[in-house]
């Protein structure tokens, strides 16, 4: 078996990334939930985006689920390091 780390860094990027189907795996929805909850601002914004072709980074969606699902506006501001200790969603 090929060693991860023997894969060309574009080939690594690519596994590391979720498409809309694949994100709704991880919720336990479909596609066009995860499309809709997109528009409502309440999940990362992906690192691709084409109409049907939206790309997540894996790790994104792993902390914002951890963060406790925050909005899209809390979770970037908590990347940017703008909140340092949790992340305080304007919604709740």
């Amino acid at each position: 078996m090929e060693n991860e780390n023997d894969l060309p860094e574009l080939e690594q990027e690519q596994r590391n990334l979720l498409d809309a189907v694949e994100v709704g795996i991880m919720l336990g929805k479909n596609r066009d939930h995860v499309t809709h909850q997109l528009k409502k601002g309440k999940l990362p914004k992906p690192v691709k985006s084409v109409p049907r072709n939206m790309r997540w980074l894996a790790d994104d969606i792993e902390t914002w689920l951890s963060l406790g699902r925050p909005s899209q506006v809390a979770f970037e501001r908590w990347k940017a390091g703008l909140v340092k200790s949790g992340v305080q969603d304007e919604r709740r």
